[in-house]
């Protein structure tokens, strides 16, 4: 083999330099080392190639229409690695298109085509009977058996998608931006100004809704005709004004603005002349794009929210005979949803759930089953008014949802794609999660991923944007300060982290701040079992963990079997303290996808090839049983039975937080709470161990150890509770 070859070449030399023995199996060693650094990279880069044609052709075959008895394995391995890295990073980005694909992937007498969407062609036999004014309400269409509606309506936090997530951290970034003198918020509170002013003839609602339409077609218009104005002024340059601005890259900016305008139909038909939306915006080509509702008073969004919905599901019977350029199928692109009620102004991301594993999802999520979901997922809401930061929010709400319209919208629309794509998993908190699924979801704000090559986590959302007044959250929809769910404090963490077996798993959880209010907890899944015999020392895990957040003066509140993760056998891997791959930058992703041509060429030139002398094999033996007993020192940490306290957003500061409206202690969890953990009240440090008391006596045997263990618990002295605990027996086949 060459890198024996090259070992006993190098050896020779080094005889001939006369060099002691320890400095020559020094350098062999190096040499050991470098070489086998160099065939991992060369692995890596292979095991790169691998996984980038893979993720390529996962996304062909799922995203888009692949020709049918042709080999697209064998295709995709014919391709260069620059073409096809090309390829996965558009892929990753979710931006590959069907022209990029008959560029890169042409195949004859196949044209690339998107994936057709599950609703069927015949827009019309799928659209509720019942016209939009007959379904005002949300409940209407959810709770409606006798009509059995194909769809339902669900409201989401902007966490489980990453392009609402998107929209609402451009809106923070706005609100902390300079407030142009003149913009939407100064047109919408004078059209509202001008609307509660108006005699009794005017007032109504109709006039209202026009009022408000023409001030939200400004604000869609206006970047358009400033471009259009500023091309006109770049093409006739007067003699003072700088020649810079002439330039290719400025001039390509600023048509790039003209022709993505928005155009708003007021009173827009749905095909019927009894049918229409108070508004409905429209791209160049006459693509719906924007959808709302307009109310004179002031209605949360459930009041209204099926009229739109119904909206929603009508818009693809716009077809010829309202002047369209061609016959119009279901839009499945997002959708922007702009409300105003009164003096409010509300904004949701819609989109449209139709794939069988979104569908699986939700129903298990929100226990509605229908055949398919319009997602309403939250960009916020802002009061039309003068006082103090609303007309700043307004601003903020409304642009970052221009910004996404003539922006990224347009891109995806272009792209002939639907979202959310089959490729990705639904919930999706970000971008590059193509190839992850959904394994389980526990409510809308937990969900498990997994990834057959990439291990498997659980993201937890505290999201509250647009329920609190700092993000972007009116009275109407904001909700009190001791209903919201706090996550763990990094202070927590890093004390959990401190644990001297245990801290190894609390050391993999990661929070991500991602706007104000809005914060994802990602910690690694680990395998429960059924407790048994070990389960005393997996309490005494528990214990030290419930000593940790005691010292911090901070009460877990929630102590239940169901909140401890009881493990038979778990030790840290690898993959639990790397970012998962949908965490890779962008930047990082156009990196990666850029391959050097050295790394291309992978020449290396072997040496002669000669057989390897007694001595320089017992060198090189030596070498490689001493790195095979240092693996094997490594690996003597066996995988032992643990246990993990998760969960502890119900709890806070000892004899300073109290327990939420809504925290539950009656029915079966009555046992667990200690009498006076009730809503309203103090939390306590008596009430965790309590609850682990009841615990205790659920998994062990009833003995003389398991009494005098829960008379400890019960006194909260847990460094006697974990001596204690040593001596009780854990009840056999326990779940």
């Amino acid at each position: 083999m060459a890198l024996d070859s090259a070992f006993a070449d190098l050896a020779e030399r080094l005889k001939g330099i006369n060099l002691d023995s320890e400095a020559t199996a020094l350098m062999l060693n190096s040499f050991l080392k470098e070489r086998q650094a160099e065939r991992e990279r060369e692995e890596r880069r292979a095991e790169r190639e691998r996984e980038e044609r893979n993720a390529v052709l996962e996304c062909l075959v799922q995203d888009f229409a692949p020709p049918q008895g042709y080999n697209l394995v064998k295709h995709l391995a014919s391709m260069s690695v620059d073409d096809v890295s090309f390829l996965y990073t558009l892929c990753k980005k979710n931006r590959l298109t069907c022209d990029q694909l008959e560029n890169y992937v042409h195949i004859p007498e196949h044209k690339w085509t998107p994936k057709g969407a599950s609703l069927p062609t015949n827009v019309e036999a799928k659209v509720p009977k019942l016209p939009p004014s007959g379904t005002r309400n949300i409940s209407d269409i959810n709770d409606n058996v006798r009509e059995k509606f194909h769809f339902g309506i669900v409201q989401l936090p902007p966490s489980c998608h990453y392009l609402a997530l998107e929209i609402v951290q451009r809106a923070q970034e706005l609100l902390s931006a300079n407030l142009p003198q003149e913009g939407i918020h100064t047109t919408l509170l004078r059209a509202y100004t001008n609307a509660c002013l108006t005699n009794e003839v005017k007032s109504h609602e109709p006039h209202f809704s026009s009022l408000i339409t023409l001030a939200l077609q400004d604000h869609f218009i206006a970047p358009a005709l400033a471009a259009t104005s500023a091309q006109v002024a770049v093409s006739s340059p007067s003699e003072t004004e700088p020649l810079a601005d002439t330039t290719a890259s400025t001039l390509a900016t600023k048509q790039a603005s003209v022709r993505n305008p928005i155009y708003l139909v007021h009173q827009a038909s749905l095909g019927s002349a009894n049918m229409h939306a108070d508004w409905v915006g429209f791209d160049v080509l006459l693509r719906p794009v924007i959808v709302g509702e307009c109310k004179m008073s002031a209605q949360h969004f459930d009041e209204f929210g099926g009229q739109v919905a119904n909206e929603v599901v009508r818009l693809g019977l716009l077809g010829p005979k309202y002047q369209m350029r061609k016959d119009r199928q279901h839009p499945l692109h997002p959708f922007i949803n702009i409300n105003v009620c009164g003096d409010i102004v509300t904004a949701y991301l819609v989109l449209h759930l139709t794939s069988s594993n979104m569908v699986a999802t939700i129903q298990k999520m929100k226990g509605l089953e229908k055949e398919y979901y319009l997602a309403f997922l939250r960009l916020g809401s802002a009061q039309i008014s003068e006082n103090r930061a609303d007309p700043q929010a307004v601003w903020a709400l409304l642009t970052a949802c221009r910004e996404f319209v003539t922006g990224r919208q347009h891109q995806i629309i272009e792209s002939g794609r639907r979202f959310p794509l089959v490729s990705e998993p639904f919930p999706c908190p970000a971008r590059g999660m193509a190839g992850w699924t959904c394994k389980e979801t526990y409510g809308p704000n937990v969900q498990q991923y997994v990834h057959d090559s990439a291990g498997s986590w659980v993201i937890k959302h505290y999201d509250y944007w647009g329920r609190q007044a700092e993000s972007l959250g009116t009275t109407m929809y904001q909700i009190g300060d001791d209903t919201a769910r706090l996550p763990p404090s990094r202070d927590l963490l890093r004390a959990l982290a401190e644990l001297p077996e245990t801290g190894k798993f609390y050391q993999a959880w990661v929070l991500e701040d991602l706007a104000t209010g809005l914060v994802l907890l990602r910690y690694p899944r680990v395998q429960t079992a059924p407790c048994g015999l070990q389960v005393p020392m997996q309490l005494i895990d528990v214990m030290k963990q419930m000593q940790v957040l005691h010292k911090l003066d901070l009460v877990h509140g929630d102590i239940l079997q169901r909140n401890i993760l009881f493990c038979n056998s778990w030790q840290p891997e690898d993959w639990m303290f790397q970012p998962p791959s949908w965490e890779k930058k962008e930047e990082e992703e156009e990196e990666e996808s850029q391959h050097s041509p050295e790394a291309q060429s992978g020449n290396v030139t072997p040496c002669q090839s000669r057989q390897p002398s007694h001595d320089e094999l017992s060198l090189k033996d030596l070498f490689v049983e001493a790195v095979a007993e240092e693996e094997t020192v490594q690996t003597q940490q066996r995988p032992k039975p643990m246990a993990f306290l998760i969960d502890f957003d119900l709890g806070g500061p000892c004899d300073e937080a109290t327990y939420g409206p809504g925290y539950n202690y009656q029915g079966g969890l009555e046992k667990y709470r200690h009498a006076n953990a009730r809503p309203g009240e103090r939390l306590q440090k008596e009430h965790d161990t309590y609850s682990l008391a009841r615990v205790a006596e659920d998994l062990l045997e009833d003995n003389d150890a398991r009494k005098r263990l829960v008379r400890a618990l019960e006194a909260v002295k847990l460094d006697e509770a974990i001596e204690l605990c040593r001596a009780c027996t854990g009840r056999s086949g326990r779940g």
